[in-house]
């Protein structure tokens, strides 16, 4: 098992199982740091206005952070810039490539998550309520609630 799919296990087992969901929208790198000193150590980056040079320059920002840290970055459906910012990992949604697609472009040692528990590829799930049915007995995240950031939409 890869070093990063380890870190997966410890932070279920120490309990820390949020995640925070950043957008690009009025992007502000404090207030990331404010959400990792509240003890979430799973970010995932959104992209919703920026042209990739930006947001790739912001995802590194934002993974020299979490580094720090030692939490978790991904970002949402790009697996390109996922790639190019060295991150985690992909949040994979309904819309997305499959994890087993994105496979191909990023190594086994990064993270899929998608919001479905029906995805056989995905390492883990991330989700804004309960989830039904977990029927592949998949690690759940929950979003971490806050006004400052946007949940999947």
């Amino acid at each position: 098992m890869m070093q990063n799919k380890i870190n997966i296990k410890k932070l279920l087992l120490n309990g820390k199982n949020k995640c925070a969901i950043v957008s690009d929208i009025d992007f502000d790198l404090d207030k990331v740091a404010n959400i990792l000193n509240n003890d979430i150590k799973i970010i995932i980056f959104k992209n919703n206005v920026l042209n990739d040079t930006d947001f790739l320059n912001i995802a590194l920002k934002i993974r020299q952070l979490t580094s720090l840290y030692e939490a978790l970055f991904l970002i949402e459906r790009r697996i390109d810039l996922a790639f190019l910012a060295d991150s985690d990992g992909v949040f994979l949604d309904n819309s997305s490539v499959k994890a087993i697609d994105a496979i191909k472009i990023l190594t086994k040692d990064k993270f899929f998550a998608t919001a479905s528990a029906n995805d056989p590829q995905s390492d883990f799930i991330i989700c804004d309520n309960e989830i039904s049915e977990n029927k592949l007995n998949k690690p759940i995240f929950q979003l971490y609630e806050s006004n400052i950031y946007k949940n999947i939409g």
